[in-house]
C-alpha cells in the first residue's frame, strides 16, 4: 500500500499551485474550532451547546455548498456514513421507542452535519492546511490557559465559560490529579480526551510546516499532551512518532506499508505466543501509569463483552448495562461502547466505513509532493486514531471533530481532473469517444499531444483516460 509518493519529512516545501480558501471558507472553518473550546451549554426547551448552534446555522449553507460544487461526487464513503449514523439512530429508537426521538434525530443531524461540514469546505490542499493551522492556532491561543489550569488547580476555560453556561462538573479527585499535579482537561470531559484531540494534530503540524516551524508546533502539541498526565494521549503520540521516523528512513521504499502491516502483525502474535498476554494487555498492566486503571479498564471489557453478547443487535441504547456496581457505566474505549450502546453491527458499520475511507486516501492518484506529504500526515493520524479508540472515546463536540475530520480527508480521492472535466464539458459519459487521454483532453483546442510509445512505463492512451 503506497501512501504517499514522497513522504519526506518537511513536504510543504512548495506552496500550493492552486487559489487558498475563500474568506467565506476561512471564516466557516475558523469558527468551528472556535466552537469546539467553548465549553458548556443552555438549556431553551432543548439542550443546545455552541457546536450545536453553530451547525443548525451552517446547515442549509453546507448542504448548498455541496450541491454547487461540481467538483464533489458521492462516493462509498458517504453512504457507509450515512448507514452508520442510521442503524445508531434506529438502535435509540428501539431501545427506547419515540421518548428518545429528539436525541436520535440530533445524532443524526449533529453527526452527518460533521462530515459533510468537512466534505463541503475542504475541497483542495489549501483548503486543508488551512484547516490544520485554524486547529494549531486555537491550540496555541489557549496554552495560557492550559498552563494556568495545571498550575492553579482550576478549570480556568471553564470557569470563564460558566459565567454564562452551564458546566457539567470536572473530575477533581483521582482523575482530576496525578502524581500531585493537575491533569489538564481545557474545555472537555476528561483529561484523555483533550490528549486525544492534542494527538489528532501532532503529525499534521510535522507535515503542514517547513521546518523548523513544524517541529516547534508539534513540540508545543506534544507538550500540551503531556499536562494531561495521560497515558493513553503519551501512547497515542508514541506510535506517531515511530511511524514519523519509519515513513522518513523508508521513504523510497514503495511497499513499505504494507511490509509495516504484515511485521507488527507477526510480532503481536508472537509476543501473545511467548509472554502468554496480548501487547494491549502487557499496556495495560505493564505502561499505564494507575494499573488501577488498567484493571478498571478489563473489567469494563469482560462485563460489556458479556452485555453486548445479550443485545448483540441493537444494544443497550442510553440506559445502564450490567456492569457491578463498583464500575462507572462509563466506558473509555470508544468501539466497546459502540457495540455496547448500538449492537454489533454498528460496530461492522463504523469499521467498515473507517476502512474504506483509510484505503481510499491512501490508494489515491494523482497527487503531487505537497499533497502527497499531507496525505501521509493524515494517514498517520487516521490509523493511529483507529488504535486509539480502543483506549479512548470521543464525546459529543470531540466527536463531531473527528467526522469533520474524515469529511476532510475525501478530497484526497474525490477531486481529480477526471471529475472536473467530466462536469463541466457537459457530455455524457457514455457518449465520449473513447481514447484521448485527461492531458490532451486539457490543452487548449487546436493543440494536439504527442501520443505515448510503448516504452512510456506502461502509460498509454487508455491508462490515464478514454476507456
Amino acid at each position: 500500500m503506497t501512501i504517499a509518493a514522497n513522504p519526506s519529512a518537511a513536504p510543504a516545501a512548495a506552496a500550493p499551485s492552486e487559489a487558498g480558501p475563500s474568506l467565506y471558507a476561512k471564516a466557516v472553518i475558523a469558527l468551528f474550532f472556535v466552537v469546539l473550546f467553548i465549553p458548556g451549554s443552555f438549556y431553551v426547551g432543548i439542550r443546545l451547546t455552541p457546536m450545536r448552534v453553530y451547525l443548525l446555522l451552517m446547515f442549509v449553507p453546507m448542504i448548498l455548498r455541496l450541491l454547487g460544487d461540481r467538483t464533489v461526487r458521492p462516493t462509498a464513503v458517504d453512504g457507509l456514513v450515512l448507514a452508520t449514523i442510521a442503524w445508531r439512530c434506529l438502535g435509540i429508537l428501539a431501545n427506547h421507542g419515540t421518548e428518545q426521538t429528539v436525541f436520535a434525530v440530533s445524532l443524526f443531524l449533529e453527526t452527518s452535519a460533521g462530515y459533510l461540514l468537512g466534505r463541503a469546505f475542504i475541497r483542495s490542499a489549501a483548503d486543508f492546511r488551512f484547516f490544520i493551522k485554524c486547529f494549531l492556532f486555537v491550540l496555541l491561543a489557549l496554552t495560557p490557559l492550559v498552563l494556568l489550569e495545571f498550575v492553579t488547580h482550576q478549570r480556568v476555560l471553564k470557569n470563564l465559560a460558566g459565567m454564562v453556561l452551564e458546566q457539567v462538573p470536572s473530575p477533581q479527585t483521582a482523575q482530576g490529579m496525578r502524581f500531585g499535579m493537575t491533569r489538564v482537561i481545557l474545555a472537555f470531559e476528561h483529561p484523555t480526551v483533550f490528549g486525544a484531540v492534542c494527538a489528532m494534530a501532532f503529525v499534521n503540524a510535522f507535515y503542514v510546516f517547513r521546518i523548523p516551524l513544524n517541529i516547534a508546533f508539534a513540540a508545543l502539541v506534544g507538550f500540551l499532551a503531556i499536562l494531561t498526565i495521560s497515558s493513553s494521549a503519551l501512547l497515542t503520540l508514541a506510535m506517531q512518532i515511530a511511524l514519523i521516523g519509519y515513513a522518513v528512513v523508508f521513504r523510497k521504499f514503495v511497499r513499505k506499508w504494507v511490509v509495516l502491516i504484515v511485521v507488527s502483525t507477526v510480532l503481536s502474535l508472537s509476543f501473545e505466543l511467548l509472554f502468554g498476554m496480548s501487547v494491549l494487555e502487557f499496556v495495560i498492566s505493564e505502561v499505564m501509569f494507575n494499573p488501577l486503571s488498567g484493571d478498571s479498564r478489563a473489567l469494563h471489557f469482560q462485563f460489556a463483552f458479556r452485555e453486548v453478547m445479550r443485545n448483540p443487535f441493537f444494544g443497550v441504547g442510553l440506559g445502564d448495562w450490567g456492569a457491578p456496581f463498583w464500575l462507572s457505566q462509563a466506558t473509555d474505549s470508544y468501539w466497546l461502547s459502540l457495540a455496547l450502546r448500538y449492537g454489533v453491527p454498528a460496530l461492522l458499520l463504523t469499521g467498515l466505513m473507517f476502512g474504506v475511507h483509510f484505503l481510499k486516501v491512501a490508494y489515491a492518484t494523482g497527487l503531487n509532493d505537497l499533497e502527497s506529504g499531507l496525505r501521509v500526515g493524515y494517514n498517520i493520524t487516521f490509523a493511529t486514531a483507529m488504535v486509539m479508540f480502543f483506549y479512548t472515546s470521543f464525546f459529543h463536540s470531540t466527536f463531531i471533530f473527528f467526522m469533520m475530520y474524515c469529511g476532510a480527508g475525501a478530497w484526497f480521492y474525490d477531486r481529480h481532473l477526471k471529475n472536473v472535466l467530466r462536469r463541466t464539458s457537459g457530455i455524457p459519459r457514455e457518449r465520449r469517444r473513447p481514447g484521448p487521454t485527461l492531458r490532451a483532453a486539457a490543452l487548449p483546442a487546436g493543440t494536439r499531444s504527442r501520443p505515448a510509445t510503448a516504452g512510456a512505463r506502461g502509460v498509454g492512451p487508455g491508462r490515464l483516460g478514454g476507456r
